[in-house]
């Protein structure tokens, strides 16, 4: 990730409304439900690449107490704080999450479609020590790829495609994987994409 890549997603942000966005969900279902099946809401939280997405809204319905939001785009997370002006539940960062340097650690980490944005293997390796390092022992890490027959490129960029399997060994033995699922998102003009949701314990 780069300068270029800020960039190219605020472009995006800037000029697409969210429905317009191949990523786009009505409703976070398997997020939640991971989240709610592995987590409680006293537990710090924060989404990796959030964009605009309503995730944080379900979670502040919920209850949840300490919100982190990153995305590499500024514009997505300028759009997110229209939504509340006055919510000091929430923290907002604007940072490649490979640049990112958190002080803190988390007991959520939940990545939905940023991991298999990073094809190169010193990308992979920095986002797994950033996990290991900012993850509590015990936590949970929810990541959310394209599958192994899922789209090979995505907004103009490469990206990785991977099966449970595949995505548990690059996360061993610090994590131990304890669900797993398949989903096959449709995009707001009905095209389909193959993701695999992962959950993983930090042990």
């Amino acid at each position: 990730m780069t300068q270029k890549n800020s960039l190219h997603w605020n472009e995006i942000y800037s000029k697409k409304v969210e429905n317009d966005l191949s990523w786009f969900q009505p409703k976070p279902t398997i997020s939640v439900y991971f989240i709610e099946k592995y987590g409680n809401s006293s537990e710090s939280f924060i989404d990796i690449g959030c964009g605009t997405s309503t995730l944080v809204d379900e979670l502040v319905k919920r209850g949840f107490e300490n919100l982190t939001l990153l995305d590499i785009s500024a514009q997505a997370l300028k759009i997110v704080k229209k939504r509340f002006p006055s919510e000091n539940r929430i923290t907002y960062i604007a940072s490649d999450v490979l640049q990112w340097q958190p002080e803190e650690d988390f007991q959520i980490w939940h990545d939905r479609a940023v991991f298999h944005f990073l094809t190169r293997p010193e990308e992979i390796s920095t986002y797994q020590i950033l996990a290991k390092s900012r993850i509590s022992h015990g936590g949970i890490l929810i990541l959310g790829t394209f599958a192994l027959d899922g789209p090979t490129s995505c907004s103009g960029y490469r990206v990785s495609q991977y099966s449970a399997e595949t995505i548990r060994k690059l996360f061993e033995p610090e994590f131990e994987l304890i669900d797993s699922l398949e989903e096959v998102h449709e995009t707001p003009w009905q095209s389909k994409q193959n993701f695999t949701w992962t959950a993983f314990r930090r042990v």
